[in-house]
């Protein structure tokens, strides 16, 4: 396989992915896009689908913060849970055509999952961004002094926002995680 042979392969993933994310992945032939991937990992083009792959999702969560960013506070939960069960459709669709990387590729090179990978991405570009994380906070604290003072608050929600913040804390890299860190330290010193 040459550089030209790998780099269409490549482009034909991309443009794959592309479309899970705009959820138009129906026409997608999932088996002929997971052969692209065995065929670039077991010619040695996984350094070209690994990060090709870091940086197409990081691409779709840069133009997904900016709405999520430019939300108003009071609907900004409601954005970012609606965000989230979307993104991890997406994720669930690259993570089953990048198997064969996962398998191979990634345990050889010590390199995380697709999954594991693209939680971190979410949090590092959403959750960290510098308009998104200090509102989050300040509303999830908000709605447990709310509950507290006896006013009804949409728990569901509450409920969604605690479970996503688990779940991208299962992305490791740091000590803490991402729930201690942007709800339960607060929440717990208040």
């Amino acid at each position: 396989l040459d550089v030209a042979a790998a780099t269409a392969m490549w482009n034909s993933l991309k443009g794959a992915i592309d479309k899970i994310f705009q959820h138009n992945s129906s026409i997608l032939s999932f088996e002929e896009l997971y052969g692209y991937g065995y065929k670039l990992c077991i010619h040695k083009y996984g350094d070209m689908l690994y990060n090709g792959v870091v940086e197409t999702i990081r691409a779709h969560l840069e133009e997904l913060v900016e709405d999520i960013a430019s939300a108003p506070s009071e609907t900004l939960l409601e954005i970012l849970k609606e965000a989230w069960d979307q993104y991890k459709l997406a994720i669930g669709n690259v993570k089953d055509i990048l198997m064969y990387m996962d398998r191979t590729y990634v345990k050889t090179y010590r390199k995380s999952t697709v999954y594991t990978m693209a939680l971190s991405l979410f949090r590092h570009v959403v959750i960290y961004n510098d308009n998104v994380r200090p509102r989050l906070r300040s509303i999830l604290l908000e709605n447990v002094r709310l509950e507290r003072g006896g006013q009804l608050i949409d728990r569901d929600m509450m409920k969604s926002i605690s479970y996503m913040l688990v779940e991208l804390s299962a992305s490791g890299g740091a000590p803490d995680s991402c729930y201690t860190e942007e709800f339960e330290d607060e929440f717990l010193s208040e």
